[in-house]
């Protein structure tokens, strides 16, 4: 299924109004009102034929997935790029409170939406129209007076949703966008990161913590990096993943095949041990808490606190040593937020919480015995170890202490610790590693609100462009692998290219098919695609033929834009910057231009300084330059001349 034309009525302060938005080079659509009235429209379309069959794979002879057709959206700010995004899921979801006609394609039938909201019902009327006729659609509300209503899962649900999944992908923030029009009962998905961060917030079941903003971010945080791991999994099991044909670029396939993370490292932020030694002296100096029985229990532990954490070092010798000052670390931090806010008054539960971490300090100074003994080696005590996680146990209803309970379970019992440094690994090779990294993220959530002092990292480490790229596909893999029944789904991706280089940004088009191929061939999934890219780059819009691209400019209409005598498919790169990206005054940046029409002033006025011969100096394009020094030699050969 794919989308082959939209129009925009109602609301004429709208950017989009009265604008032929045309998503396939194969159909050109124009529309016309019929005695100048909205409600009587004619869409009219002429067949090109230009697009040849089955042209967006990779494979030869490819049915298990068939990527109907790839479009892009190009248009200066604020011409309405993501507008048009959010205006086919706000149709998608019966949310457009305005007019509009959709037109799309679902094998050989030719389908056209008229959408109208009624200002009496408060209500959004859908008229569907199959267009049988050659190449012209009358739409009118005069013509077909029944609402189209598809039932679906119990629910009414009306607009595109029914027919097809549409998903919404975008690795920036975007304050405009807002997940709302994303309804339970729909097939619509919104992997943009401010849809996620509200979604993710809702699976981990925190939304009554008073602290939810942060913990939305942490979260979202963690989720994001179970997708990826997930990723990583699958890319694991299919190595033919981003393995491209030796004909495409060699720089980007070795860039990507270096991208094959084998280790996910977990390691302490000591940090926490300042932490706790700072919540020490604030309980100390807490006036409020003289009228409580229990303030010199508390000041006595403030003070072993600070006694052990204050001048701390790392031992060498034991990772598990370390790990443990920082769960008692975190442990008293916790319990300084509980005392502090008046959440542990229960004498039974203040008394439960101070003999644990009496008792964990009992065993920290029996560890740093055993350690200037030079006898406590990668092989811990058993008996010390067991006390451990005894004590933990029995205050495993606490979110931290759980944690660390199933923390110190896996470091002891996994073969992938090092014990001579502050981290521990986790393998992609091993699936039940994956597991239990899992449930550590889901416990950690709860606790590192209040004492973050763990850090995830991959091994080696990635950069900005290279986890926004993981990020893409991710999150894509992620809408795939959760929604196997899907067989047709519209796919919207929202400025991909940022944070890629423009080699990258080359080989995303490609590298968007070739992933989707791949993860068909991997699960023997049959897919129905339409891609649409939102871009700011030129090197993306070289791989779309012109007639898939969707021109936007708030000074220009759609007939003018889409009168287009150049081809964008496999075209110059400086040419697509010049005409697709409506540059004005050249190409050259501002600043730049500035300076060289300060130095033209200055040329024209004969007043011609040393700066400005160091400016022409710097200019970078030869012609400029050589025409600058022609003219001040003509200068200085008249000044010569009228001198003699």
């Amino acid at each position: 299924m794919q989308i082959l034309y939209l129009l925009v009525l109602g609301d004429k302060s709208n950017v989009l109004y009265g604008k032929d938005l045309c998503f396939n080079a194969n159909y050109r659509f124009k529309h016309e009102f019929i005695d100048g009235d909205e409600d009587k429209v004619k869409v009219s379309w002429e067949i090109k034929n230009i697009l040849p069959d089955n042209f967006f794979t990779t494979r030869e002879n490819n049915k298990k997935c068939c990527i109907e057709n790839i479009s892009e959206i190009i248009g200066v700010n604020g011409s309405g790029k993501t507008l048009i995004l959010k205006t086919l899921f706000m149709i998608a979801t019966n949310n457009l409170f305005g007019k509009y006609i959709l037109i799309y394609k679902k094998d050989k039938e030719i389908i056209g939406y008229y959408g109208v909201y009624d200002e009496n019902e408060y209500d959004n009327i859908i008229y569907k129209f199959v267009c049988t006729l050659v190449n012209y659609c009358i739409f009118s509300t005069a013509i077909q007076n029944k609402r189209q209503v598809i039932s679906q899962n119990g629910h009414e649900q009306y607009g595109l949703a029914p027919q097809t999944d549409l998903v919404y992908l975008c690795n920036h923030y975007c304050f405009t966008w807002h997940n709302y029009f994303v309804q339970s009962n729909s097939n619509v998905f919104d992997y943009s990161t401010a849809g996620l961060i509200i979604s993710d917030f809702k699976k981990s079941k925190l939304i009554d913590r008073d602290t939810s903003t942060d913990v939305s971010i942490i979260s979202h945080q963690h989720n994001e990096m179970k997708r990826i791991i997930n990723l990583l999994y699958y890319l694991q099991e299919d190595s033919s993943c981003f393995k491209f044909p030796k004909s495409n670029l060699d720089n980007y396939n070795n860039t990507i095949n270096n991208i094959k993370i084998k280790k996910y490292l977990l390691f302490l932020d000591t940090d926490i041990l300042f932490s706790a030694c700072q919540a020490a002296r604030q309980i100390i100096q807490n006036e409020e808490l003289e009228k409580f029985y229990f303030r010199n229990d508390i000041i006595y532990l403030a003070k072993k606190i600070i006694s052990y954490f204050l001048n701390y070092k790392h031992s060498k010798r034991s990772t598990f040593y370390t790990f443990f000052c920082c769960f008692i670390a975190s442990s008293f931090v916790n319990f300084v937020n509980k005392v502090e806010n008046h959440l542990v008054l229960n004498p039974d539960m203040f008394e439960k919480l101070f003999d644990s971490l009496t008792n964990y300090l009992i065993v920290l100074e029996k560890m740093q015995e055993k350690i200037e003994l030079c006898n406590f080696s990668y092989t811990i005590k058993e008996e010390l170890i067991n006390e451990i996680l005894k004590t933990i146990k029995e205050n495993e209803s606490f979110p931290v202490w759980s944690f660390f309970y199933k923390l110190f379970k896996y470091m002891t019992s996994s073969k992938n610790i090092n014990d001579n440094i502050s981290s521990f690994v986790f393998d992609f090779s091993d699936k039940e590693t994956k597991n239990t990294l899992f449930k550590l993220f889901n416990l950690y959530i709860n606790v590192q609100q209040y004492y973050p002092f763990i850090v995830f990292r991959f091994e080696p480490p990635i950069s900005s462009g290279e986890l926004s790229f993981l990020t893409l596909w991710a999150r894509l893999y992620d809408y795939l692998e959760n929604n196997h029944e899907a067989k047709h789904a519209i796919i919207f991706i929202d400025e991909a290219e940022t944070t890629l280089h423009p080699e990258w940004q080359k080989a995303l088009c490609q590298s968007t098919i070739s992933f989707i191929e791949d993860y068909c061939k991997a699960r023997k999934r049959k897919l129905h695609l339409h891609i649409i890219f939102a871009s700011h780059s030129p090197m993306l819009m070289s791989d779309v033929p012109t007639g898939n691209v969707v021109f936007l400019d708030k000074d220009k209409s759609s007939d003018d834009l889409n009168k287009t005598d150049w081809k964008t498919f496999a075209g110059d790169i400086f040419e697509i910057y010049q005409k697709g990206f409506f540059l004005k005054n050249g190409s050259i940046g501002n600043f730049a231009l500035s300076k060289v029409d300060g130095v033209i002033q200055h040329i024209s006025q004969g007043n011609i300084s040393d700066d400005d011969r160091k400016i022409i100096d710097m200019i970078g394009d030869g012609l400029i330059t050589n025409y600058f020094h022609r003219i001040i030699d003509k200068q200085s050969s008249s000044s010569n001349d009228s001198q003699k």
